[in-house]
């Protein structure tokens, strides 16, 4: 796979869920809606995502009814043009979903594939060429990607920057600097 455009973005993963809260394995095929804190949390991000202002050009978002609600709660009153691109969806983890994280293998220090879901290679190319080819489709601003935590996580390690507990709902700057990326919580 080819190195990640190299061009500044953002990133932001929805806002908390049930199954965060709950602890349970969310994946791409549990589509489950933000609960009340979820809420309260893109409503504390709004005004982040506003300063940045005419830096943003658009949102690319995941599919998913948690993203999709995060994306237009932050976009209530910018109004930017919203795109729902299925290369951003979750990790699709088969057998783990729904499955409390201390039951199945932390899919964040394990090789091991889910069962009957998506390896960890087919995710890994379907995010990267997802976030190059809208990288390469956007304008001189940056966008702003609304996804999830596994889809950070992988994202965030194949481009060599330290990978820290990716929080909900926590806007990232990405800025490509010397041949290296820097990630940065957007305060």
């Amino acid at each position: 796979m080819k190195p990640i455009v190299n061009k500044k973005f953002y990133f932001i993963r929805h806002a908390q869920t049930d199954a965060n809260a709950q602890g349970l394995m969310c994946g791409g095929e549990w589509d489950i809606p933000l609960n009340n804190i979820g809420i309260e949390q893109v409503s504390l991000a709004r005004p982040v995502f506003e300063k940045l202002g005419d830096e943003i050009d658009k949102l690319l978002v995941s599919p998913m009814v948690r993203t999709k609600t995060t994306a237009n709660l932050l976009n209530k009153n910018m109004q930017l043009p919203i795109e729902y691109v299925e290369g951003l969806r979750e990790w699709c983890v088969g057998d783990w979903e729904k499955k409390p994280w201390d039951d199945v293998p932390n899919p964040f220090n394990t090789t091991e594939d889910p069962p009957n879901g998506e390896s960890r290679e087919e995710f890994e190319k379907r995010v990267i060429s997802t976030i190059n080819l809208n990288l390469e489709k956007s304008d001189d601003r940056s966008p702003l990607f609304v996804s999830h935590g596994a889809v950070a996580h992988t994202l965030f390690t194949y481009m060599g920057v330290d990978t820290p507990f990716i929080k909900n709902s926590t806007i990232y700057t990405l800025t490509p600097r010397e041949k290296h990326w820097y990630l940065e919580e957007v305060e």
